[in-house]
């Protein structure tokens, strides 16, 4: 049986029952497809330096809160803290890391046409 990490913590963290864990795990993915889309107005506006760098602290931001809060199975508050912070790094991931490194090739390419 294949077992994810969102349901996983949703289940045991937050004490969701098998379904709903697997519907909000759902939500999660739709929210980070969403997240996708977030960097295409703001990569030539911003740069893409300075959008990587947002995700990569981001990223190190949520999981250093995610990795405390699933140490203690059985607590709610804990659990959605978690939670809420699987949404967060896969909003960042998305919003950096996803998108940004596609770019590149394409770019080294055309300049040398």
């Amino acid at each position: 049986m294949n077992r994810y990490y969102a349901p996983t913590i949703f289940e045991t963290s937050v004490g969701m029952s098998r379904d709903l864990s697997l519907l909000l795990s759902g939500f999660n993915g739709v929210a980070y497809f969403v997240s996708a889309l977030v960097p295409i107005p703001l990569i030539e506006r911003v740069g893409r330096r300075k959008l990587m760098l947002f995700s990569a602290v981001g990223q190190t931001v949520c999981m250093a809160i995610l990795a405390p809060m699933t140490k203690d199975t059985g607590n709610t508050g804990k659990g959605i803290v978690a939670a809420v912070m699987l949404f967060l790094f896969n909003f960042f991931f998305a919003s950096g890391f996803l998108s940004i490194p596609w770019l590149y090739p394409g770019q080294s390419l055309g300049s040398r046409l």
